[in-house]
């Protein structure tokens, strides 16, 4: 549970009264010298702690007055240093860039890989991507032109090992083998270990990318476990971090597996010289990538979301999200009003839920409707739609492709109402467990109840989406 401090921070004495007895002492030095150097920059902006780290100033970034501390130029160099500390602590041997989010990096990474000017040159390319992908971790894939083959999920969740152990013969022919996958799906939270894909797919000589946008907040990333599993780029957004909307996205990619020289989106800070005849591009990979305007204050905040989850520990994390998820999967598992999606027997999984749900005579609650409910009725915050993963979302809504193109038709036709999809809801290690209990208890009472609720609701068929109906106000108000 987490306790907030109201002391400002002024020292470096001040935090390790409140840090934690187990943290390792190299993070905790390193840490201490980032945010020293962070207090270097920002000396009159107050630190709120946690008992795990500091993380008030995260959410105080858009301030005016931090604002005219980071007009000076002399608080720059401070900022730059943190950041670098944190940069050699996540990847000591690979190249790192700031992106918008993970989209934006694993676009860069195929462009770095210069996959579509090699498949126009007539190479041969395969790219395997896993059961759980994301839009992002697909479509750019896709847009090169190189073959594309989704791996099935394994008997117990993740990547299906007995492919890879198979050794497809289409795959010995192939001038680049990539394997790019997603580390937990943001779907249903199911986990693919990293390391026996990555020793398998050696076979291959293949290129590893790991995408842990769903995963980064509450997973171990590693770059080298070992020889035979070491990664050749990862992605991550920080939006699902404590402390992380607004802040960068990372993407951490060796150099020696980069096939250009040239930048993905030239522009300013991305050369050495620049001519009326010509230009040369700068040496260093992340200064040809990170061209533009630098978002300045989204890096502060990536450092700092960072440094909090190093701080808690994923040890801490990982004990936390099992027992919420067993928690959650107990209350849910049988209960009539609600179908929970993608449950695989023995799978790990983080506390990431996709569930439907019907009334009490069976009939199925939109899901957009039931978020709305979910906000209106309890204050929740959910998602819904399908988390952009629409080909997982085939499979765990068994659409055929007959279903398929028959949905596409109606959609094209303008009723939105008619896209399928699921309500989605995480719980998070930082949630208390009166808090988890709250959610877990009363969403079921709400679906018992949605039958009765409909009906104060109305929905636009062409963005589906509800509002409370004008009538059902008029009847409020009286």
């Amino acid at each position: 549970m987490v306790k907030v401090v109201s002391t400002p921070f002024q020292t470096v004495a001040d935090w390790t009264k409140l840090a934690p007895a187990d943290l390792d002492s190299g993070a905790f030095e390193r840490e201490l010298q980032a945010i020293s150097l962070i207090r270097e920059a920002l000396p009159d902006v107050p630190i709120l702690f946690t008992v795990f780290s500091p993380i008030s100033i995260a959410n105080k970034l858009s301030e005016g007055r931090v604002l005219q501390q980071l007009a000076n130029p002399q608080n720059h160099a401070p900022i730059h240093r943190a950041l670098a500390i944190l940069a050699e602590d996540v990847a000591r041997l690979s190249e790192r860039a700031l992106a918008a989010g993970a989209t934006a990096g694993l676009n860069r990474i195929v462009g770095l890989l210069d996959i579509r000017e090699r498949v126009l040159q007539g190479e041969k390319i395969t790219v395997l991507i896993g059961p759980y992908e994301h839009h992002s971790n697909i479509l750019p894939w896709r847009e090169t032109g190189a073959e594309v083959l989704e791996i099935d999920e394994g008997v117990h969740g993740g990547v299906d090992l007995t492919y890879l152990e198979s050794k497809p013969a289409s795959l010995d022919a192939r001038d680049l083998v990539v394997g790019s996958f997603s580390a937990a799906s943001n779907v249903t939270g199911i986990l693919t270990d990293p390391d026996p894909v990555c020793r398998l797919l050696k076979r291959y000589n293949a290129l590893f990318v790991w995408d842990y946008a769903g995963g980064a907040p509450y997973l171990k990333m590693d770059m080298n476990p070992a020889a035979d599993s070491a990664k050749d780029a990862i992605v991550f957004s920080l939006h699902k971090f404590p402390g992380g909307p607004g802040a960068s996205g990372i993407m951490i990619v060796r150099d020696s597996v980069v096939q250009r020289q040239s930048p993905t989106a030239p522009g300013g800070g991305t050369v050495s010289f620049v001519s009326p005849r010509g230009e040369s591009y700068s040496s260093k990979l992340e200064d040809r990538e990170e061209g533009g305007t630098p978002n300045v204050i989204g890096d502060i905040r990536a450092t700092l979301a960072i440094l909090v989850k190093d701080a808690v520990g994923t040890d801490h994390i990982h004990a936390r999200d099992v027992a919420l998820r067993d928690r959650l999967t107990a209350a849910w598992k049988y209960h009539p009003c609600i179908g929970l999606l993608g449950q695989v027997p023995g799978a790990a999984a983080l506390p990431f839920f996709s569930f439907r749900v019907v009334d009490t005579e069976g009939n199925r609650i939109h899901h957009q409707l039931f978020t709305r409910m979910l906000s209106d009725h309890l204050g929740i915050q959910a998602r819904d739609g399908c988390a952009c993963a629409g080909s997982y979302a085939h499979r765990l809504l068994g659409l055929d492709p007959e279903t398929s193109r028959e949905l596409y038709a109606q959609l094209e036709a303008g009723d939105e109402l008619k896209k399928p999809g699921w309500i989605r809801l995480n719980l998070n290690y930082l949630h208390s467990d009166d808090e988890a209990d709250r959610i877990i208890d009363e969403i079921p009472k709400l679906a018992a109840r949605a039958a009765a609720l409909r009906r104060l609701y109305k929905a636009d068929p062409a963005t589906a989406r509800f509002a409370v109906a004008t009538s059902a106000i008029d009847r409020t108000m009286a």
